[in-house]
Formats: C-alpha cells, structure tokens, sequence
C-alpha cells in the first residue's frame, strides 16, 4: 500500500515536472518569436562604418538603431540617414543620407537632373571620400533596409537623429 501510494506521488510530481517544463519552454519560443518579429519587421541594431558619413557617423563605426518600418509606408523623406543594400553589391550595405526622393531634383548636380519615381537618390556627408548617387545613380526604393533614427555607441556621442 505504501510503495503504490510512494509511486503515484512520483508520478504525480514527474507529470507536474514535466508540465512546468513544456510550460517553460513554450514561454521562451514565444519569447524568442516576438524577439524575431521585433528585429525582422520593427527595429534593428546596426554598424555603420567607414569614412562616408563624416562628421555625422565615425569612421571606425557607430552602433545604430534602424526604424524598419518607415520606409514600408514611403515615409522617407529627404535628410533621413538610410541604410540600404548596395546598389553594386547586394551582399553589402550602405549608410548613406537621402538627398531627394522620387520627382526631386538631384541637389548641386550640375544640369538639371530629377530622380525617378520610386527611387531615392543617396549622398554621403563626406562628399570627397563617399561612394554614392553621383557613382551609382539614383537607387530603388526596395532596396532601402531602414531609417537610422538613433545612435547608441559610442555612448558618449548617443543621439537620435
């Protein structure tokens, strides 16, 4: 009688075990799920390094927060920090700063020359040491990742854009 007793309770404590484990484990992939969903569709950290987007980003390379959703809405204007995919090499990215947006003129060219619907036209703040729009022309809107909208390192130099 004892020993049946002994091993129910056993039971009892393996099956509660075992519920409190699932119950964990469904908590973290949901966790992990909203975490995927926030980085995917919402916000990404980001490096931004080169001599491109001096003063504004360090050469060495600034931590950054990317608003991944503006640019779903065409709620890039000109001013926004974007990063993008390269136009010259898709397994790279650009961080460079919008200077018109479709049906804009391109600023200082010197004729006159309007950037095509859909379709943004990128300048780095280091014009002499920038790869950019004046290289590769204007750039497909789709190929835009996100918005910088906030420095986060160095902490020193932290600030939203």
């Amino acid at each position: 009688m004892f020993a049946r007793r002994l091993s129910s309770a056993a039971a009892a404590t393996s099956s509660s075990s075992l519920r409190e484990a699932a119950e964990t484990v469904w908590g973290i992939t949901k966790f992990a799920a909203f975490l995927h969903c926030l980085h995917e569709y919402v916000v990404e950290i980001s490096m931004c390094c080169g001599p491109s987007m001096l003063p504004t980003l360090n050469a060495a390379g600034d931590i950054v927060l990317m608003d991944r959703i503006s640019h779903r809405f065409d709620r890039i204007k000109t001013g926004d920090v974007v990063i993008c995919k390269s136009p010259t090499d898709a397994t790279q990215t650009v961080c460079k700063r919008v200077a018109a947006v479709g049906g804009e003129v391109v600023p200082g060219s010197l004729r006159r020359r309007t950037v095509p619907p859909g379709c943004i036209w990128l300048l780095g703040d280091n014009p002499d040491n920038s790869t950019d729009s004046r290289y590769y022309g204007a750039v497909p809107a789709g190929l835009i990742k996100g918005r910088v909208f906030c420095r986060i390192y160095p902490l020193n130099q932290a600030r939203l854009f």
